[in-house]
């Protein structure tokens, strides 16, 4: 193989390696919604948000972070995920000392961005430009 194929393989195993571990934690986060649902719908509500906000974005959360797996959607699950990440900190910017600093959803931003650019492709080749699939 040459040096050109090993990059190009190491790059895709970096790639899942990130991916996992990203949504992985997205998908606990989500799903933490749901396994402690009074403490976030208390969250949201001193938020300023309603009170069952708090599911709609675990579920959002849950369905990016799943999504995120699967090549042909993970650009747009990674978007999605990291528009989610704006709000939570911009959420935690304007309502300092509420769950802690932005950091973390800032991080999110920039890794699901990341995910997102680099999958962007993949919806091209297996077929979302709406060229047929004909073997």
């Amino acid at each position: 193989m040459s040096d050109e194929g090993t990059r190009a393989k190491l790059g895709r195993i970096v790639l899942w390696v990130f991916t996992i571990v990203f949504g992985f934690l997205m998908l606990l986060a989500g799903a933490n919604k749901f396994m402690q649902p009074d403490a976030w719908v208390e969250r949201f509500q001193s938020w300023g948000y309603p009170g069952g906000f708090a599911y709609v974005i675990g579920a959002l959360e849950v369905g990016g972070a799943i999504g995120v797996f699967v090549p042909r959607f993970a650009m747009y699950a990674g978007g999605l995920v990291a528009t989610i990440m704006c709000g939570a900190a911009v959420t935690l910017i304007m309502n300092p000392g509420t769950l802690g600093p932005p950091t973390i959803p800032l991080m999110n931003v920039i890794a699901f961005t990341a995910i997102a650019y680099a999958r962007r492709g993949e919806r091209r080749r297996l077929g979302f430009r709406g060229e047929s699939r004909t073997s």
